[in-house]
């Protein structure tokens, strides 16, 4: 079972917790698996202190229709979607898409460039 996070000084929604195997998993808002720590604690920790940065970075898009990876950007991130720029930079004419769970559970991902 996922745990929210939110920043304390303005309860922001920073992403979940959850425990894995050997330890724990810290997702971003929109469900990626983007760290992982050995205890709760630090999993917390390490969202409140990164979580929404992260979603400023680079990402590498699966596009399981195709078998491809692209770079990518997020646009916008909810819980519910995600608005990705495909490519390395944002620009106004940048093809976009929307990966969601119908995406997820087509095999589509998106995965933190780290």
């Amino acid at each position: 079972m996922h745990t929210p996070v939110y920043r304390p000084h303005d309860n922001e929604f920073c992403g979940t917790i959850a425990p894995l195997a050997d330890g724990w998993g810290a997702y971003t808002i929109f469900g990626a698996l983007v760290h992982t720590a050995p205890d709760a604690a630090r999993a917390q920790a390490f969202l409140v202190a990164r979580g929404l940065a992260l979603l400023n970075c680079h990402w590498q898009f699966y596009d399981a229709g195709t078998a491809t990876w692209s770079n990518c950007l997020i646009q916008e991130a909810s819980p519910q979607q995600v608005t990705i720029v495909l490519g390395y930079f944002a620009h106004p004419h940048a093809p976009t898409r929307v990966v969601d769970a119908a995406a997820y559970a087509r095999g589509d991902r998106l995965v933190y460039e780290a």
